[in-house]
C-alpha cells in the first residue's frame, strides 16, 4: 500500500513560523505630517526660525494587536564635520547641538491585584497581558516652540552638515524600537542685512589694465542683500577702449569674461582648518560693442548655472539658482550656447556685458557665528584675452565680497536673540532648546461682547481729579 506523505505541519511548528514572521515585520508604522501656517498657508510648513512654532501630527497605523510602552518624538539638531573626507582624527563629539524628547502617548500602568482569590488573579493576569494597541489608525498632535536662538541654517555640504530633524519612535516591550522617516526642517536664522550706501548709482569697484593697454572696468549695484526678497545681483563689465579688438575687426578675438558668485566655506576643528570654494552661479560670455541703434551683439559661450547650493528637503543635493546674462539689449540662454557675428561697423563703441544673477530664499545666508564653520560670498570676474595665441588661461581681475542676510536692510534683530555658540546655550538648558507646548482646542468660542456695557466717559468725569 502506498504511503501518502502529509504536508500539514504540526501545530507547534506553525506557531513558531507565525511568531518568526511577526517578529521580522514591525507591528505598526509611524509617519509625521507638519501643519501649514494658519495665517499664511503658502509658507513651507518645514520652514522655521527663532521664536516660531512647529506643529504637526504623528500618524500611527497598527497592523496587528501588540503591547507598547510609549510613543515619543525626538527633536535633534546637529552640526557634524565629515572627518573621513577631511582626513582628520575626529573625537567622540557627534556635533549634537540639542536633543528634545517628548512623549505623546504612554501605556497605562497595569492594574494591581485586588484579592488573593484565584479567579481575580486570573482576570488581572488576562488584563495585564491584553494588548494596549489594537489594529487601526491613530493620530497624536504635537507642537514645539523654537527658542530665540540662532542655530546654523540647513546645509548639507561635503565637509560639514547642519540639520534639524523630527523623528517619532514607538517603544515596544522587550526593547524593540520602531522609527518613523525623519522630517527635516528648513531652519533660517535671523541675520541682519547692512544698509547699502550707494543710492546715487552703481558702485565702481575697480579698473585694471589687461592686454596691450586695454582697461577693463567692473561695477556692481549693491553689496548687501536679503535672500528672502529674491534679489538680483546686477553687475556690469565694460572696456572703454579696446584697441586690439578694434584693429582686428573680428568677433573671434573678443575678450571672454566669466562672472561667477563664489561661496567660500571654512571648516575648523581645534587647530585644523579646511577651505572650499564653490561657484554657486556663473556666466561666461564675450564682450560685445553697441550698435548704432543702441542694441548689442556678441558671441557668447555656454552660460551655465552651477547647481551647488543649498539642499532642499527632497533627494536632490542642491537647489537651482537661475542666472541670466545680457549684453546691452540682447539676452542669451543659460542652457545653450549661441553664436552672434559682430559686423565690422558695429565694433566702434565700448565693449559691455550686463550680468543679472537671481538669488532664491533657498540659498545659504552668510554664516559668521558658528565655531565649526563660516560661509561668505565673493563676486569674481575673470578675463581671458583671445587676441594672443599664447593666452590660454583666464586671469582673475576682480573679486568683491557680498553679504547675504535674512532681514530687510536696516532692520535690527531682536534684543533677546542669542547665538547657539553662546555660553548660556547648552544642550542641558531647557530654556535654550525647543520645548513642547500643548495646543488644546477651545471648547467654546469667547463671546463677542461682555454682559455689561463699558462705562460712559463725560467731560465732567475727565475733568474731575482722582
Amino acid at each position: 500500500m502506498k504511503k501518502f506523505i502529509s504536508l500539514a505541519k504540526p501545530s507547534h511548528v506553525a506557531a513558531a513560523i507565525s511568531e518568526s514572521y511577526k517578529s521580522s515585520f514591525p507591528p505598526a508604522s509611524l509617519e509625521i505630517h507638519l501643519n501649514p501656517d494658519p495665517i499664511n498657508p503658502d509658507i513651507d510648513p518645514h520652514a522655521c526660525s527663532p521664536g516660531s512654532t512647529i506643529s504637526g501630527t504623528v500618524f500611527l497605523k497598527v497592523y496587528r494587536d501588540f503591547n507598547a510602552q510609549s510613543i515619543k518624538i525626538l527633536f535633534v539638531g546637529a552640526e557634524s564635520i565629515n572627518f573621513l573626507l577631511l582626513g582628520w582624527n575626529g573625537d567622540d563629539d557627534n556635533g549634537r547641538i540639542f536633543t528634545s524628547r517628548s512623549p505623546v502617548w504612554t501605556a497605562p500602568p497595569p492594574s494591581p491585584p485586588s484579592s488573593p482569590t484565584t479567579d481575580t488573579n486570573a482576570s488581572n493576569t488576562s488584563n495585564n497581558t491584553r494588548p494596549n494597541l489594537e489594529v487601526g489608525e491613530m493620530m497624536f498632535p504635537f507642537a514645539f516652540e523654537m527658542p530665540m536662538v540662532n542655530y546654523p541654517p540647513l546645509a548639507e555640504l561635503q565637509r560639514i552638515t547642519s540639520t534639524m530633524t523630527i523623528v517619532a519612535c514607538l517603544e515596544q516591550q522587550g526593547g524593540r524600537i520602531t522609527y518613523s522617516p525623519p522630517c527635516v526642517l528648513n531652519f533660517q536664522p535671523i541675520i541682519e542685512t547692512p544698509v547699502n550706501n550707494n543710492s546715487s548709482g552703481p558702485k565702481v569697484i575697480e579698473s585694471k589694465e589687461i592686454g596691450k593697454g586695454d582697461i577693463i572696468n567692473f561695477s556692481v549695484e549693491k553689496l548687501f542683500y536679503n535672500i528672502n526678497e529674491s534679489p538680483v545681483i546686477s553687475a556690469k563689465v565694460w572696456m572703454d577702449s579696446c584697441s586690439t579688438y578694434n584693429k582686428q575687426q573680428t568677433e573671434n578675438n573678443a575678450p571672454e569674461v566669466r562672472v561667477y558668485l563664489n561661496r567660500c566655506l571654512t571648516v575648523r576643528h581645534g587647530k585644523k582648518e579646511s577651505k572650499e570654494y564653490t561657484a554657486v552661479s556663473e556666466v561666461t560670455a564675450f564682450l560685445a560693442p553697441k550698435n548704432a541703434d543702441g542694441s548689442g551683439t556678441r558671441r557668447s559661450s555656454n552660460s551655465s548655472n552651477v547647481n551647488k547650493g543649498r539642499r532642499s528637503r527632497d533627494s536632490t543635493n542642491s537647489t537651482t539658482v537661475p542666472t541670466t546674462a545680457t549684453a546691452t539689449a540682447t539676452s542669451t540662454s543659460t542652457t545653450a550656447a549661441t553664436a552672434l557675428v559682430v559686423s565690422p561697423s558695429a565694433a566702434t563703441g565700448p565693449l559691455e556685458l550686463d550680468v543679472n544673477i537671481q538669488i532664491t530664499p533657498d540659498m545659504i545666508p552668510s554664516l559668521t557665528y558658528s565655531k565649526r564653520c563660516s560661509i561668505h560670498y565673493e563676486l569674481c570676474v575673470s578675463v581671458r584675452d583671445t587676441t594672443s595665441f599664447f593666452s590660454f588661461g583666464k586671469k582673475d581681475v576682480f573679486s568683491v565680497g557680498l553679504f547675504f542676510g535674512t532681514l530687510s536692510c536696516g532692520t535690527r534683530s531682536p534684543v533677546d536673540l542669542l547665538a547657539f555658540t553662546d555660553e548660556v546655550v547648552t544642550p542641558d538648558n531647557p530654556v535654550t532648546k525647543p520645548r513642547r507646548v500643548d495646543r488644546r482646542p477651545i471648547s467654546a468660542p469667547p463671546p463677542a461682547y461682555d454682559d455689561f456695557s463699558p462705562p460712559v466717559y463725560t467731560e465732567e468725569a475727565l475733568s474731575t481729579p482722582g
